[in-house]
């Protein structure tokens, strides 16, 4: 019988030193010992600042956890293969089970590669969220320059559908914090079916930083032909303070530089976005992008080899956003 801490994929280590320990604690089990405990105690200490150990940590704690679920898909998909009457049938499905798990050891060690890098990019910020940050009495969302939240809709259009937003007076409690209600419906464009309902969530700080508290997302569709859409889905929904999650940064404050970089969120395995700010002089970019404008690229390492870029202008917010074919604009 396989043992689970045994296989390849889960043996291997969290912070590229683990193998030197493991030979000193075969020559000398005491030194190593003592050499551990002063590690140890090193990752503490750092840890406890919120800088990059902490941060590295919990990305080998999720590629481990990446690990069991996909060893875990493989003896699942095993065992179906074995209940197949044809042995050529379930040679086959034996087959594909196994290329199946290569592959997804090979997305968990990506993920945990741009995990760590996220880490290093963003350094002591890396696990801040907004611990130690002050905010001011109630809600006051308006005062960032180039993400201003003024009362009001606004309309964005796809090659496809049409996004309703709207900046509430609605204020929810989120970790301690009042933070101002978003919502965004975004509909198809011929039929008007809604596709999705989002409910966004923002604080400001008192240096005029804006706060992403979390976001709750419902996609519908329609499951019998004539009838109205459901919910079938709240894929990419997270809340700070809930289930390890942290507020990430919608913008910083003032004029941002570029090479600024910045956690947008940390909702461990469903929104773990970070951003970069570009320097739109001496790059092709799809519309204008002066002084007067923020140009951010967007990545996640949940989605390797994916960005998107989002232009902001001062006074007005976000008026662009292009991911691949998709591109998302402000309504004139």
């Amino acid at each position: 019988m396989a043992s689970l801490g045994c296989h390849p994929l889960l043996a291997d280590d969290s912070a590229g030193g683990d193998d030197e320990s493991s030979e000193q604690q075969k020559d000398n089990p005491g030194k190593a010992k003592g050499k551990a405990k002063e590690k140890n105690k090193e990752g503490s200490d750092a840890s406890s600042k919120g800088g990059q150990p902490q941060c590295k940590k919990q990305a080998q704690k999720l590629f481990n956890a990446c690990g069991h679920e996909v060893l875990a898909e493989r003896w699942h998909t095993q065992a179906e293969c074995a209940s197949l009457a044809d042995e050529a049938d379930r040679w086959d499905c034996s087959i594909s089970s196994n290329m199946f798990y290569q592959e997804a050891k090979r997305d968990c060690k990506e993920t945990r590669t741009l995990r760590r890098e996220t880490c290093d990019a963003l350094g002591d910020d890396a696990d801040a969220g907004w611990s130690g940050v002050d905010f001011v009495d109630g809600v006051s969302i308006d005062g960032n320059e180039f993400l201003p939240l003024t009362a009001g809709a606004t309309s964005y259009v796809t090659a496809t559908t049409r996004i309703e937003r709207e900046v509430t007076a609605v204020v929810r409690l989120v970790d301690g914090r009042d933070c101002l209600l978003v919502t965004e419906e975004e509909r198809d464009a011929d039929t008007d079916l809604l596709l999705e309902r989002r409910e966004i969530l923002y604080a400001e700080d008192v240096a005029n930083t804006l706060w992403h508290c979390g976001e709750y997302r419902q996609q519908y569709s329609v499951l019998d032909e004539g009838s109205d859409p459901v919910v079938t889905g709240v894929e990419g929904s997270w809340l700070a303070g809930a289930d390890g999650a942290l507020a990430g940064i919608a913008m910083p404050a003032g004029q941002p530089l570029a090479g600024d970089v910045f956690r947008r969120a940390l909702a461990p395995g469903v929104n773990e976005d970070t951003a970069t700010v570009l320097d739109p002089q001496g790059m092709e970019t799809s519309i204008e992008c002066g002084a007067d404008c923020v140009l951010l690229e967007v990545s996640s390492p949940l989605e390797p080899g994916q960005s998107r870029l989002e232009y902001y202008h001062s006074g007005t917010g976000l008026v662009r956003s292009e991911t691949g074919d998709r591109v998302v604009e402000i309504v004139p």
